[in-house]
């Protein structure tokens, strides 16, 4: 090992007569803010930078929420200019003699501190942990008072960082930029900490492994910041039960840093499928004295990487097993404080990841907090720390930052994470160009010296010229999730950690239609088994995790950029497990679906005999089946388990045979972890079963009635009556209940012409063979001429069928997302039922996914800006980032009610105030779903759809459906019928 002194102190858990060696500050009640800027504050140069703030104590100070950000609590933060928090805290009796810090984890994005109106230090950089000595400035059993000054840079703008107005000033992370407002504030914890003084100032471990994985090797360097005659640390390693497995004692004498190797036989390894840890307790003695421990986690965990030990080059191995990294990128979001996260939200986070079968992140665009990399050790997620670097040099951006602040936020990071388990890869930063300034070699060169047992990443890695190259792995965005031959390398893994990005830009789509959240799920179940399968493909991460949505208060302006329609900002709802709100979105479960590691192909299972085949892969990194729990039951009988226990390795294929299975039955396969977590779920036909579609009835043909104004057929019980003038059906009746009041329109997305009435050229009506037949020939705006055929039928079905020619050859209609035919419906349409086709055989009862179910149009919860409903999200109506304030204060649609069903068999509309209701009827070929108009609902029947959407601007790799043309001589057809409940 070759380490550097660490700066940042590792937290004691004991410090010799001290009942509390770490304080946290965090207060909602203790912080104060004053929200002016000071005119006569020292400058950043100024030699004497002490300052006398009691004579700012007439001032407004309110009292704000640490950590959080200001402008979540109703401070529009200036860019450029200092600000200020302020809090008195009694130093404990027993600090007496110590030394005492103030630990700061995440200020945004400069800060200096003062205490007693003594200045202590500044910092740069808004992510990373930092200390502050007030030994000398702080005196036992007194209150002192705490001043944080804070800045958010950026711009031009002229203020204490930027006095003459004569440079641009950046933070190098852009963080709010990003974040479309400043996030300027306290972020992260804030502690005081006590340590004697001689202390602990770094625990530097690294495990790996000997005798074919046998025997753990635990290295330890230690170092204190000074030594004295009899200086010992005792070293004692505990299972999880409390049981020493290994000890040792390292002496100091005349060097602050000693060094100790521990072996273990047969240790419990760390993988993010066993995360095993142990726990470290190392206790300085002096002078046979202890007067600090300390206590860590420690996982047996060794990475080997460019060939190491005759490894291939191309590949990434834990503890001797090539590993598929699961993953999604994620950020710090709080619907009340913005890049402010607790502990217990964080923990709930990993928890649903790893629910999801996530077993890896990307901590994008800046270094993780110890809360959450605690949950990644504990749980098992496998962790790229990122440096505060984003958006430096590339993408047309600017640089303005100082390549030794890239360098110190690194040091930073790495010093205070350089143990950490679950960390497995270093990333230099996101999307920057690496020749524009040296601090990415700072960087590199810094890591490489400190640490070289995990690999290094950075994107972009095609903006370089120089060699070598300074990663190790080779970062991809946004390649085609089904282009297998450039997913992965032969000399280096490839991971692309950002990848099948969820919808969020395009706002219209996802104000009438959920379902491109559903539709996405193709794109990483094709994406994630094109990566698997991809020799030299190390994994994915999605782009990303939770929605980037902030409840901005109303005096606060967003800034940089807009990608909303109302007042909350940010990029958007682009999260493929949470929303804002950590409510579970449909992508979470389309993402556990394509992320298994328990693959069966139904298509590949064989019935003979009552005896069931079922082939499962297994696609762990570290599991055999045999650990696994797996259930099923026989329709709605009771569940049993699987009797024979699966001996598959990883990547292996096994069979599960089931007996006294009789043909016709169905299987619910249930597979569960030795946590008892359920992995995944199948259901399993033994045969195809028939298509749920009404059978038609031979009865006599419709009757017709054509008049000048009118043409109307009647069946049994139905009148459809078309306004001639118009072209369109004016009312279509069942036993006196209206449920059609308009249509057929053609409805082809973005051909603005169609949204008119059109002009009728021609109408007449005649008698088929078994049906009224009804011609519409209609023209719109001299661009497009429109066939319509209306066929009723006695058992009350209306078919409907279109051609269509485009007379505008000059009209290009890119990103066509749907074409079919509309109905204009009562607006007392209440709820949606339907049965269908989907990706997997079975969703959770409330997914918009699901096969077959009922969804409703109201809300069962009030919904108000800013504050977490207390419903589902598949229940939730109302919009901040795609809907205005005039539209989400109308009438909506919940999620569920408005998706889009796709390949249904039918599809019906149910009315609150009537006894019949529209039902859509197809072989699994039509989608449909309701859309909210002025005056009345649109049912929307769609032939063709696609989602262009998923790829924005074309970049975004995912599978957006097949491209729709707007092409001459076109047709097609839809059936709805009208029925009694």
């Amino acid at each position: 090992m070759n380490r550097v002194q660490n700066i940042i102190n590792p937290l004691p858990q004991k410090i010799a007569g001290v009942k509390e060696p770490v304080i946290r500050l965090n207060s909602e009640t203790s912080w104060q803010f004053l929200f002016e800027t000071i005119d006569d504050i020292p400058t950043l140069t100024s030699d004497n930078k002490d300052y006398d703030f009691t004579k700012l104590d007439s001032k407004e100070w309110n009292y704000v929420i640490v950590p959080g950000e200001l402008a979540m609590q109703g401070y529009d933060i200036d860019n450029n200019n200092e600000y200020y928090y302020k809090t008195t805290v009694k130093i404990p009796e027993d600090y007496n003699g110590k030394e005492v810090f103030l630990r700061f984890d995440g200020v945004y994005s400069n800060a200096r501190v003062w205490v007693n109106n003594t200045y202590i230090r500044s910092h740069v950089g808004g992510f990373t942990t930092w200390y502050c000595d007030i030994t000398d400035t702080v005196e036992a059993g007194e209150e002192i008072t705490i001043v944080v000054g804070i800045a958010d840079l950026e711009g031009n703008s002229t203020g204490l960082y930027n006095a003459d107005k004569s440079t641009n000033q950046r933070d190098s992370s852009w963080a709010s930029f990003y974040a479309h407002h400043n996030i300027c504030g306290i972020l992260r914890n804030v502690s005081l900490v006590a340590y004697e003084e001689c202390h602990i100032t770094d625990c530097y471990c690294q495990t790996s492994f000997e005798d074919n994985y046998n025997t753990g090797i635990l290295e330890l360097e230690i170092s204190l910041n000074k030594v004295s005659t009899d200086c010992k640390i005792v070293i004692d390693l505990k299972d999880k039960s409390g049981k020493s497995v290994a000890n040792g004692e390292m002496k100091y004498k005349n060097e602050t840093k000693e060094s100790i190797t521990l072996n273990i036989d047969s240790p419990n390894k760390w993988d993010s499928e066993h995360p095993y840890l142990y726990t470290l307790v190392m206790s300085l003695y002096l002078d046979g004295e202890e007067i600090q421990q300390n206590c860590r986690n420690i996982g047996f965990r060794e990475i080997l990487f460019n060939g190491k030990n005759n490894t291939d080059h191309n590949k990434i191995y834990i503890n001797g097993d090539e590993v598929k990294l699961r993953g999604v990128c994620r950020h710090d979001v709080s619907y009340k404080l913005g890049r402010s996260m607790t502990r217990e939200e964080l923990f709930r986070e990993i928890e649903d990841y790893k629910k999801c079968n996530i077993n890896f992140i990307r901590t994008s665009h800046y270094p993780a907090s110890e809360d959450l990399l605690d949950a990644c050790d504990e749980l098992g997620v496998y962790v790229e720390q990122e440096n505060a670097i984003c958006f430096q040099g590339a993408n047309d951006c600017e640089i303005y930052c100082k390549p030794e602040e890239y360098l110190s936020q690194a040091t930073e990071m790495i010093q205070r994470d350089c143990s950490r388990t679950s960390i497995i890869i270093w990333s230099l930063g996101n999307e920057s160009s690496y020749e524009k300034t040296k601090g990415f070699k700072l960087e590199y060169d810094y890591i490489k010296e400190v640490d070289k047992t995990r690999p290094v990443i950075f994107s972009y890695p095609f903006t370089l010229k120089s060699s070598p190259l300074p990663f190790d792995i080779i970062s991809k965005h946004y390649e085609q999730v089904y282009q297998k031959n450039f997913l992965g390398h032969v000399s280096m893994p490839v991971l692309h950690d950002e990848f099948a990005h969820v919808n969020c830009y395009e706002l219209n789509r996802q104000k009438y239609d959920s379902n491109v959240r559903n539709y996405w799920g193709k794109s990483i179940k094709d994406g994630w088994e094109n990566i698997y399968d991809t020799d030299g493909a190390l994994g994915c991460a999605i782009w990303v995790a939770g929605d980037d949505v902030f409840f901005l208060p109303e005096n606060v302006k967003k800034r940089w950029q807009n990608h909303s329609v109302a007042h909350a900002t940010g990029y958007g709802e682009w999260g493929c497990i949470h929303d804002v709100f950590m409510r579970i979105k449909p992508e979470a479960y389309l993402t556990k679906k394509a992320f298994t590691p328990v693959l069966v192909d139904i298509e590949k299972c064989i019935h003979i005999d009552k005896k069931l085949i079922i082939p499962v892969k297994n696609r762990f990194n570290h599991t055999n089946l045999n650990e696994l729990v797996i259930k099923y039951k026989v329709d709605n009988d009771k569940y049993q388990k699987v009797d024979n226990v699966l001996d598959v390795n990883p990547k292996e294929t096994g069979y599960i045979e089931i007996d006294g299975i009789n043909k016709g039955t169905e299987i619910l396969l249930e597979f569960y972890d030795q946590h008892n977590e359920l992995l995944d779920l199948y259901k399993i036909p033994t045969m195809v079963k028939d298509i749920p579609v009404c059978k038609e009835k031979k009865v006599l043909i419709p009757c017709i009635e054509d008049s000048d104004k009118y043409i109307n057929v009647s069946t049994e019980n139905m009148i459809v009556s078309i306004n001639k003038a118009e072209g369109s059906i004016e009312k279509a009746s069942i036993d006196g209940e209206t449920l059609i009041t308009g249509g057929p329109y053609l409805h082809i997305s973005g051909f603005d012409a169609l949204e008119e009435k059109g002009k009728v050229t021609k109408i007449y009506s005649y008698y088929g063979d078994d049906c009224a037949t009804v011609l519409i020939y209609k023209r719109y705006r001299e661009e497009c001429d429109v066939n319509y055929i209306v066929k009723i039928y006695s058992d009350n079905r209306i078919e409907t069928s279109y051609c269509y020619e485009v007379l505008n050859q000059k009209l290009k209609l890119d990103k066509i997302g749907e074409i079919g035919i509309q109905y204009d419906i009562p607006n007392s349409a209440d709820k949606v039922t339907w049965q269908k086709e989907g990706l997997y055989s079975i969703y959770p009862d409330y997914h918009i996914g699901r096969l077959n179910g009922t969804a409703s149009k109201k809300p069962i919860c009030e919904e108000k800006y800013g504050e977490k409903p207390f419903c589902k999200w598949e229940e939730s109506s109302k919009n901040y980032m795609v809907f205005n304030d005039d539209e989400n204060s109308q009438e909506m649609f919940t999620n569920d009610f408005k998706a889009l069903r796709e390949n249904i068999y039918f599809y019906q509309v149910v009315f609150e105030d009537k006894k019949s209701s529209v039902r859509v009827e197809s072989k699994g070929q039509l989608a449909a779903n309701i859309i909210n108009g002025d005056e009345s609902y649109r049912l929307n029947i769609n032939n063709l759809w696609a989602y262009p959407e998923l790829n924005y601007n074309c970049n975004w790799g995912n599978d957006s459906g097949r491209d729709i043309a707007l092409a001459s001589g076109s047709v097609g057809s839809s059936v709805i019928r009208l029925t009694k409940e």
